[in-house]
C-alpha cells in the first residue's frame, strides 16, 4: 500500500513538473517567479548565513552563565619565610611583641580545583539582551532583502508583459501598414494616387518593420532580465502564464502590514533601551558563588611521595564586587543614552507618518491608474473600429488615403494613451503592494 501512495506522489509531481515546464519552457506565474528567486539568490543565501552567526551569538552568550571551573598546580620555593607578629606572653621566653616565622617549610606546593558561578552579572544579562536584539535585527535585514527581490522580480515579470504588450501594438500597426501598401500599390498601378502618397505608404510600413524589430528586441532583453533576477542562465526560456488582463482585472484591496522599516526602527528603540539600562546599572554588583577544594604539600624537602606532609582545605562562599569607579563615570553616559534614545523614537514616529501617507497615496493612485486604464482601453477599441469603417471605404475608393491617416493617427493616439495607461497602471500596482506590506 505504501508503495502505491509513493507512486502515486512521484507521479503527480512529474505531472506537475512536466506542466510547468512544457518543451523545455519554464512556466512562471508571479508567484512562482517570487519563489524560485528567494530560493536562488545569493544575497538572500547570504542574509540568511548572517542571521544565523547572530543566533550563535546568543549561545554563546547564554553560555556566559556556565560556572567557571578551573584547575591550578603550583610549587613555591621559599628562601626566606614571611614572619608573623607574635605577642608577648603567648609563647615561651617571648615576653614582648616579636617578630617569627611561624612556617618552616621552604617548600609549598599544592593542587586545587576553584569553581565560581555567577548569580547576577549586569554585563551577561546586558549582552544576552543585545544579541537577541540583534538577531532580531538581522531577521528583519533579511525580510527587507527578500522583499527587496520581490519588487525586482515583480518590476521584470511585469516588464515583459508590458513589452509583449508593445510588440503586439507594434505587429497591428506593421499589419496595417502591409494592408495600406498592397491597396495602395493596387491604386497607384490603376493611376487612382500619385507615386508620392504610394511612397508615404511604404515609408510608413518600413518605419513599422524598425518598430517590430525594436520591440521585439526589447521584449527579449525583458525576459533576460527577468532570468538574472532568478538567478537563472539567460538562455533559459520562459513563459508568463499570467497577462495584463489578469493584473488589471484585479481588484484587492491589501491591508496595511507592519512595515519591516517600523520593526526594525522599535528594534533599534530597544536596542537603545537596553544601552540606558546598562548604564543606569553601572553601580550594580556582581554576585557569584565560590568554592575551591585544595590538597597541598608542605616540607623543606621535595618528597611529593610521602603523603605524610599533604593536607586538604576547601571553602564555599558567595563573593560580591562593587564597581566604584563605574558609578562616577556613569552620569554623563546616561544624558547621551537619553538622548540617543529620543532620537530613535523620534525617527520611529517620522517613519511612521511617512508610510501612512505613501499608503494612502498607492491606494488613490492605483486606483486612478485602474479608471484611467479602463477608460483608456475603451478608446482603443473605439479608435480601432472606427479604423476598420474607414480602411474599408478607403478600399473601396470612398477616402482618400490622406483621411485615412487622420485616423491612422487617432488610433495610435489612443494605442499610446493605452500603452502609458498599462505601464502607469503597473506602477501604481508595485507600490500599492510595497507600502502596504504585501510584497
Amino acid at each position: 500500500m505504501n508503495r502505491i501512495y509513493l507512486t502515486v506522489i512521484i507521479s503527480f509531481v512529474v505531472i506537475i513538473a512536466n506542466a510547468q515546464t512544457q518543451g523545455g519552457v519554464l512556466s512562471l506565474s508571479r508567484e512562482k517567479a517570487i519563489e524560485i528567486a528567494i530560493q536562488k539568490r545569493f544575497d538572500k543565501k547570504a542574509q540568511t548565513v548572517h542571521s544565523q552567526s547572530a543566533q550563535s551569538a546568543i549561545n554563546d552568550a547564554k553560555k556566559q552563565w556556565l560556572p567557571d571551573i578551573a584547575g591550578t598546580s603550583e610549587t613555591r620555593y621559599n628562601p626566606q619565610l614571611q614572619k608573623t607578629i607574635i605577642p608577648g606572653g603567648i609563647l615561651p621566653n617571648y615576653d614582648k611583641p616579636s617578630l617569627l616565622a611561624l612556617g618552616g617549610a621552604v617548600n609549598t606546593s599544592y593542587i586545587n580545583l576553584s569553581l565560581e558561578q555567577s548569580i547576577y552579572d549586569k554585563e551577561k544579562n546586558i549582552q544576552l539582551a543585545l544579541s537577541k536584539n540583534d538577531y532580531q535585527s538581522r531577521l528583519e535585514k533579511e525580510k527587507e532583502t527578500e522583499i527587496q527581490i520581490k519588487d525586482e522580480v515583480l518590476k521584470a515579470y511585469l516588464e515583459i508583459l508590458l513589452k509583449e504588450f508593445q510588440y503586439k501594438i507594434a505587429e497591428d500597426i506593421q499589419e496595417r501598414s502591409i494592408e495600406y501598401l498592397k491597396l495602395s500599390k493596387a491604386k497607384f498601378e490603376n493611376g487612382k494616387i500619385i507615386e508620392n502618397d504610394y511612397l508615404r505608404v511604404k515609408l510608413d510600413k518600413d518605419n513599422a518593420d524598425v518598430a517590430v524589430s525594436v520591440s521585439l528586441q526589447q521584449y527579449k532583453l525583458a525576459k533576460i532580465t527577468l532570468c538574472f533576477r532568478l538567478n537563472l542562465p539567460a538562455e533559459t526560456k520562459i513563459e508568463l502564464s499570467e497577462n495584463l488582463n489578469d493584473i488589471a482585472a484585479e481588484n484587492k484591496h491589501y491591508s496595511l502590514q507592519q512595515r519591516t522599516e517600523l520593526r526594525q526602527s522599535m528594534l533599534q528603540i530597544q536596542k537603545d533601551s537596553i544601552l540606558l539600562k546598562g548604564v543606569k546599572q553601572n553601580w550594580f554588583p556582581k554576585i557569584s558563588f565560590v568554592a575551591n577544594y585544595t590538597y597541598q604539600y608542605q616540607n623543606e624537602k621535595y618528597q611529593f611521595d610521602n603523603k605524610g606532609w599533604w593536607s586538604p582545605y576547601s571553602y564555599l562562599g558567595l563573593k560580591a564586587t562593587f564597581p566604584i569607579s563605574n558609578i562616577l563615570k556613569s552620569k554623563s553616559d546616561v544624558v547621551v543614552k537619553k538622548l540617543t534614545l529620543d532620537e530613535s523614537r523620534l525617527r520611529y514616529e517620522h517613519i511612521q507618518t511617512e508610510i501612512n501617507f505613501a499608503v494612502s497615496k498607492s491606494i488613490s493612485d492605483i486606483e486612478n491608474a485602474r479608471n484611467n486604464l479602463i477608460v483608456a482601453k475603451a478608446n482603443y477599441e473605439l479608435a480601432q473600429k472606427i479604423f476598420k469603417n474607414h480602411q474599408q471605404q478607403f478600399s473601396l475608393g470612398m477616402f482618400d488615403y490622406s483621411n485615412l491617416l487622420d485616423t491612422e493617427r487617432t488610433l495610435r493616439t489612443s494605442e499610446q494613451q493605452y500603452t502609458e495607461a498599462v505601464y502607469f497602471y503597473m506602477l501604481a500596482y508595485m507600490e500599492n503592494q510595497k507600502q502596504t506590506g504585501n510584497l
